[in-house]
């Protein structure tokens, strides 16, 4: 399915959206809830709360190691 240039609501339950492309698009006041994002990148220019992604994934590496045990 293309969504482009379009504004929509989704309720996603229960879905397989692995292997989706997001581009430009604006994501806030979503909410996420047991979801599966392993294997995802978020490139640079991300935030959350205003804060890089790249910035709050370096301190939890810092404080977890890179394996997050």
């Amino acid at each position: 399915m293309r969504i482009e240039s379009q504004k929509h609501r989704l309720d996603v339950r229960h879905a397989d959206l692995s292997g989706s492309r997001f581009d430009d698009v604006n994501l806030s006041g979503s909410d996420f809830h047991d979801g599966n994002m392993s294997g995802s990148s978020l490139e640079d220019g991300a935030t959350i709360d205003g804060l890089a992604v790249s910035d709050l994934l370096a301190y939890w590496r810092a404080r977890y190691g890179a394996t997050g045990a």
